[in-house]
């Protein structure tokens, strides 16, 4: 459809939904093994302490315990929000399985494994600059001009923060991005970002100065 449009009529661009861009990459990056079986430990974790009113008590006994938070399916922030909670509340959990207060062996088994920590913050790291861009995104304040600097921000942190994955792994995650770049920018982005004076095109590179340029000479 968009094809057809931008055939017949010279002057129109078709782009997808920015926002709906972002949520595709953490969509497609929590199914990779690592960071889906991250998740759905760390779930696990929460919903067996939360969900009986023993287990809860007993969590609430410690001066430090903080409230846990589920993840809630499609809403992507819940879901560093739930991780964060159970990082906050490590050693309170750390604990319960200790003195026999939680009965899911895989539950005991992660909680106190510190290497099922250190994933949980690597997952966190990759997690959280996405739901970043996906706020920023969808605020008041965006501008067509603004998307290509949110990406841009979001891919350095995420390249910077995937280090502890494996080389497998990290190349999971360039792919996703490389491939969801396609559908989130578009060279009216870059013009954009060239014509507003609050950007001038200073993040852009070559390429995407030169992609800039061709549309504005149609």
């Amino acid at each position: 459809m968009w094809r057809q449009v931008e055939e017949k009529y010279d002057l129109i661009n078709c782009i997808g939904c920015s926002a709906h861009g972002f949520n595709l990459i953490i969509s497609d990056i929590v199914k990779i093994d690592v960071i889906k079986n991250v998740i759905r430990f760390a779930q696990a974790i929460v919903k067996e302490i939360r969900d009986s009113p023993l287990r809860l008590a007993k969590y609430r006994e410690s001066d430090d315990a903080t409230e846990l938070k589920y993840a809630v399916k499609t809403r992507w922030y819940s879901y560093v929000e739930m991780l964060q909670s159970v990082t906050r509340n490590k050693n309170v959990i750390w604990n319960l399985a200790l003195n026999d207060n939680l009965r899911n062996e895989t539950n005991i088994k992660n909680a106190t494994d510190e290497k099922f920590w250190e994933k949980v913050n690597f997952v966190i790291a990759v997690l959280k600059p996405i739901t970043n861009a996906i706020a920023e995104i969808e605020g008041d304040k965006t501008f067509l001009s603004s998307v290509v600097v949110s990406y841009k921000r979001m891919k350095a942190l995420i390249f910077e923060n995937i280090k502890p994955f494996t080389t497998t792994e990290q190349t999971q995650i360039q792919h996703i991005l490389n491939q969801r770049e396609n559908f989130l920018l578009h060279p009216i982005h870059y013009l954009s970002n060239v014509l507003d004076p609050n950007f001038e095109g200073k993040s852009l590179d070559e390429n995407e100065h030169q992609s800039a340029l061709r549309l504005l000479q149609q």
